[in-house]
């Protein structure tokens, strides 16, 4: 890539004339950062491109509930290496590096070790030039703020997108997903996600949902804005927050609402996907897999062989032999979460398709020696759903070593973590600190001189 401060403050002022009608002389500071975000995007966009272009006949699909990209601003600058003409072009035009970076919002997809485990597989799998979709809820406020009213820690909703957010950008495809008899429009999202050298890009796609239906007018007219707006209300409460709390009935349902209407949209959108680019289904056991980060996602392996049987023509028998070739169930935690169950009724009632799909297939399943069952006592075990679907149930930690006694496909992996995901590419200024005391996080002998600082 050719590029100098000269063709920076150029591009940042043609953005300008585009989108403010303003001369650099006049520009606010956030319009500048506006500006620089769009020039950046330009020279992604050409490599993501590209990229999608790439056919090698395999892919790799992610489902989680999190992820923790960082700061896509100060991590893409890093990868294109060229912090020091940016650092020139601002200064030229009166402009602080740092000051124009702290508007860079960081996107809040996600809280914990899930969240760095699957930004460290897509960005691993990105560094190696595999072919990867990420999928994700694009929750409007993934985090809470943390305050003190009254002596007390509180919190509060936070809207990472309040100010929308330059990394992603709409598409124009839909899926209607039915739950509990009302329609949600899914509404899709890219963000990308940048190899180290910058030159292979994947993408990371988030779903948010939205209301089929217009405001009722007469509801509106009447001065009865509850049921006017219930549509859009009950649609978008799905996608608003990332953990909601499930100690109660209806919070658990919810959970549930989000666990499907995801589950359905990136299911759809894989099969979508892979006839679009290699359009014989039939093949799609050999060249994909999907990986599914802890149990959140598990219906996305019911709706995979929904689609399959309702939608061409594969025999329950073949659609689970599928199902046991592509998906691959990473266990991040053992907490009260990883043992979600819910009552089969309500699983019917929030869609009857996906409630008949899983019965069929805990009938054909209970054709084999050693299955456990899934729907027991009228209650779903997804734990279970995992096991008997999955070519593989890995275990990052050596917990539960009795459940290898009860499946061949359970195993352990100690994968790491990534260290770069809060030092260079997202968190530099921790990364500089380190060096000054003599920590190289790319060397680990050196992390030994952590002690030193006890």
């Amino acid at each position: 890539m050719i590029t100098s401060k000269d063709i920076i403050i150029e591009r940042i002022q043609n953005y300008l004339y585009s989108f403010y009608a303003k001369d650099i002389k006049t520009a606010r500071k956030n319009e500048i950062y506006d500006c620089l975000c769009r020039y950046l995007m330009e020279i992604i966009g050409t490599r993501w491109v590209d990229t999608k272009r790439h056919k090698e006949d395999y892919e790799v699909y992610i489902l989680s509930f999190e992820y923790l990209p960082g700061r896509f601003l100060e991590n893409i600058i890093y990868k294109l290496d060229i912090e020091q003409e940016i650092r020139q072009a601002l200064s030229e035009i009166g402009f602080d590096y740092e000051t124009i970076i702290s508007y860079d919002p960081e996107p809040d997809l996600g809280i914990g070790d899930m969240g760095i485990g699957s930004s460290f597989l897509i960005n691993a799998l990105t560094n190696q030039k595999i072919k990867t979709t990420a999928y994700a809820l694009r929750y409007e406020s993934g985090n809470f703020k943390q305050i003190i009213e009254g002596g007390k820690q509180v919190e509060s909703s936070y809207s990472w997108l309040r100010y929308g957010t330059n990394w992603e950008h709409k598409k124009s495809f839909t899926n209607i997903i039915n739950i509990y008899g009302r329609d949600h429009k899914t509404v899709t999202y890219d963000m990308p996600v940048v190899s180290k050298d910058a030159s292979f890009i994947n993408t990371l796609r988030l779903f948010k949902s939205d209301s089929t239906l217009s405001v009722n007018i007469n509801e509106f007219s009447k001065g009865d804005l509850l049921n006017a707006y219930d549509d859009y209300i009950n649609n978008s409460s799905i996608t608003e927050f990332l953990y909601v709390d499930d100690s109660t009935y209806e919070g658990k349902m919810l959970r549930l609402k989000q666990e499907y209407f995801f589950s359905a949209s990136a299911m759809r959108d894989f099969v979508r996907r892979f006839i679009l680019y290699y359009d014989d289904i039939r093949t799609i056991n050999k060249k994909t897999d999907v990986v599914i980060n802890d149990i959140h996602p598990t219906l996305a392996l019911i709706e995979f062989i929904r689609i399959l049987t309702d939608e061409h023509n594969f025999t329950i028998k073949e659609a689970i032999a599928y199902t046991r070739e592509i998906f691959h169930h990473i266990v991040f935690s053992t907490t009260d979460d990883s043992f979600e169950r819910y009552p089969i009724d309500e699983i019917r009632k929030m869609n009857k398709d996906i409630f008949e799909t899983m019965v069929k297939i805990q009938n054909e399943l209970a054709k084999e020696d050693g299955f456990t069952p899934f729907i027991v006592d009228g209650l779903v075990l997804f734990k279970y759903i995992n096991m008997a679907l999955s070519k593989d149930y890995i275990f990052l930690s050596k917990i539960l070593s009795e459940d290898k006694k009860n499946s061949k496909n359970v195993c352990y992996k100690n994968i790491g973590t990534d260290r770069f995901l809060y030092s260079k590419s997202a968190n530099i200024y921790l990364d500089k600190t380190l060096l000054s005391y003599y920590i190289d996080l790319t060397d680990p002998k050196s992390l030994r001189n952590i002690e030193e600082l006890k």
